[in-house]
C-alpha cells in the first residue's frame, strides 16, 4: 500500500512539474512532503525487519 501511495506521489510531482512552477508549486509542495514522509515510513518498516536492535527491543517487550 505504501508503495502505491509513493507511486501516486511521484506521478503527482510529474503532473505539478508539467503545470509549471508558477502554477503548480502548491501541488508540488504537497506531493513532495507526502513522498518524503512515505519514504521515511517505508525505511522504518525496513529497519524494523532487518535491524538487530529492533529484534532485541521486540524480544524485550514480549517478555
Amino acid at each position: 500500500m505504501s508503495q502505491f501511495i509513493l507511486l501516486m506521489d511521484i506521478s503527482t510531482i510529474a503532473f505539478a512539474l508539467s503545470m509549471g512552477f508558477a502554477d503548480g508549486w502548491p501541488l508540488l509542495l504537497l506531493a513532495c512532503v507526502s513522498a518524503v514522509t512515505k519514504l521515511a515510513i517505508m525505511y522504518l518498516f525496513y529497519w524494523v525487519r532487518v535491524s538487530p536492535v529492533a529484534l532485541a527491543r521486540r524480544q524485550a517487550a514480549i517478555g
